[in-house]
């Protein structure tokens, strides 16, 4: 959920330069330097008008109507549009259509995440908002007021202008008015700034700048974390930057301490592949193989590693093949009753039943095929082949006899090197997923609650790729993801 959320927030932030930056802010240093040294994860955003008007504006508009995505946020945007008596598009353009910056963070012992946004608005659009929205004075911070809006459900309050005489307003939900506190705190001087610098690490033609504070897996994209830092790694801020061509957005991240990171170049994935990804075993089966629903493709007693493994999902000639090469703790052949020399070895294959699931039936139809094997003959490099396909035995050996093309898959694989790239690689067709997660309906309503964001964000896209890597704890790498055009919908 949280990998779906961190691209909601960045097609969301994604926008063209404004023509009024001048030379000694082009990177909106000064709005970006009012928030507290403190928070996790910000991000700074300029001339969403443009976006809102582009081509991948009009994608992701499409895309929230089809799906109905973030309706909660955008009755609330309704909301307060009627308040300021504007129209949507107006009350956009003239809050967030300039520069604006928004911030997570967390309190301390607590796992809920807080925002605040902080918007450079015209003097007009200020006086608008404090008077329309009925907002009712709540407290004195620093010497600002603190004002409630809706029933108190949002906190506002106004900063400093900025030197160019814009006002600037900050905007949090009321759970989070100790960070708007903080927020206050540094214009009074009271508090130290963030560190802007972070913004310097784009690339000179990037839309959006900011920075992500990795703290671990209760941390603002804890799913994340795992496939970039092991329990015990030392984890690096992480500068992320975007940038939109037509109906595309890259994504970059790289050190912020400025050291250089090779330019990696995504592939894009191939004929007839959904899903084709090389990272963290542990984090193969934790963020996409539990997510899927197919945790069963792991044989009880064996314990899967950090070491580079790799998934590949395809589509073919009856229905979805699911091939995975996963690193293994070892001895293994003891943890699943085997007696040496394990089956990879002597060409031996298993084949047993894949717990049926929800999941399972839609990917692979009623009648699933699975097949195993071990591969142990380097020592400490444990490994464990598993393939699942749908419909009937259809391989076809030298000696023409059929066999369980899941069996073929893994066979094949045997003798295939494993992956050496180090990081996280892959590629995907999010849309084509989606049609497949679509089809598994959740017991209840929470459950379809739960897994809406995700299917939502994989409809908006119609190709990802992705090439990141790790190197004494500094994450430099490229997203690249490809919007479905409106029309195609």
């Amino acid at each position: 959920m949280r990998l779906a959320w961190l691209v909601v927030a960045t097609l969301a932030a994604v926008a063209c330069r404004p023509a009024w930056a001048t030379e000694t802010d082009a990177y909106g240093e000064e709005l970006f330097s009012r928030l507290p040294l403190s928070v996790s994860g910000a991000f700074s955003f300029e001339d969403a008008t443009a976006l809102r008007t582009s081509e991948v504006g009009e994608s992701i508009r499409s895309w929230m109507t089809e799906q109905d995505a973030l309706a909660e946020t955008r009755r609330a945007w309704e909301l307060l549009s009627k308040r300021l008596g504007v129209s949507g598009v107006e009350a956009f353009d003239g809050l967030l259509g300039g520069n604006t910056v928004i911030a997570f963070d967390q309190r301390d012992g607590e796992e809920r995440i807080d925002w605040i946004v902080l918007a450079a608005v015209d003097t007009a659009m200020d006086v608008r908002l404090l008077q329309r929205t009925r907002a009712v004075p709540r407290k004195l911070a620093y010497g600002r007021a603190v004002l409630g809006l809706e029933e108190e459900s949002f906190l506002l309050a106004t900063l400093p202008p900025l030197r160019d005489g814009r006002s600037v307003v900050a905007l949090a939900p009321a759970g989070a008015e100790w960070l708007l506190v903080r927020t206050l705190a540094v214009s009074a001087g009271k508090a130290e700034p963030v560190d802007a610098d972070a913004l310097r690490a784009a690339p000179t033609d990037a839309v959006v700048r900011g920075y992500w504070e990795p703290s671990g897996a209760m941390g603002l994209f804890g799913d994340i974390e795992a496939w970039f830092w092991g329990p015990t790694e030392r984890m690096q801020r992480v500068a992320v930057w975007a940038r939109t061509d037509a109906a595309s957005i890259e994504i970059g991240l790289r050190p912020t301490d400025g050291n250089k990171v090779e330019e990696l170049e995504p592939t894009a994935p191939a004929e007839g592949v959904l899903l084709d990804v090389v990272g963290p075993g542990t984090a193969i089966v934790s963020s996409v193989l539990e997510r899927a629903g197919l945790t069963g493709l792991v044989p009880e007693g064996l314990l899967v590693t950090r070491r580079t493994g790799e998934l590949v999902v395809r589509r073919g000639p009856d229905g979805i093949d699911l091939g995975a090469r996963l690193p293994l703790q070892e001895p293994v052949a003891h943890a699943v009753g085997m007696v040496e020399p394990p089956m990879g070895e002597a060409g031996q294959v298993r084949v047993r039943s894949l717990s049926e699931t929800r999941s399972s039936r839609a990917i692979f139809g009623p009648k699933p095929q699975l097949a195993w094997t071990l591969l142990t003959k380097d020592p400490g490099r444990a490994k464990l082949l598993v393939a699942v396909t749908a419909g009937p035995v259809r391989s076809v050996d030298e000696d023409q006899t059929t066999k369980s093309t899941a069996v073929h898959i893994v066979g094949q694989a045997i003798d295939r090197p494993s992956p050496k790239t180090p990081g996280v690689h892959g590629a995907a067709r999010p849309h084509e997923i989606w049609g497949l997660l679509n089809a598994i309906s959740p017991p209840d309503e929470a459950s379809r609650e739960a897994s809406a964001g995700i299917a939502s964000v994989l409809a908006l896209l119609d190709q990802a790729s992705w090439a990141v890597e790790v190197e004494s704890g500094a994450v430099g790498g490229r997203i690249v993801l490809e919007l479905r055009e409106a029309a195609a919908r």
